[in-house]
């Protein structure tokens, strides 16, 4: 897929159709990939940020509730 060409057409044309019934399948989830990073916005740093968030919010609710397994897990968690 060519990222520096965006050509921007009818949905209800033949020419359209045909052309990604001439894609692999590969070829269109990639195509449909780039579609969704345009549409919903790709940080790759907020993926980061959300599984930071996870690890927190998962030691504080071991920590709170005192169990000896739960205690053990934070425990290796912060090595």
């Amino acid at each position: 897929m060519n990222k520096k060409v965006l050509e921007i057409t009818s949905l209800h044309t033949n020419n359209s159709q045909n052309y990604w019934k001439n894609k692999t399948y590969l070829e269109r989830l990639a195509a449909l990939e780039e579609l969704r990073k345009i549409a919903f916005g790709y940080d790759p740093s907020t993926i980061r940020i959300q599984k930071t968030i996870t690890v927190t919010v998962l030691k504080k609710n071991k920590k709170a509730s005192g169990r000896l397994q739960d205690l053990a897990d934070l425990e290796n968690l912060e090595k």
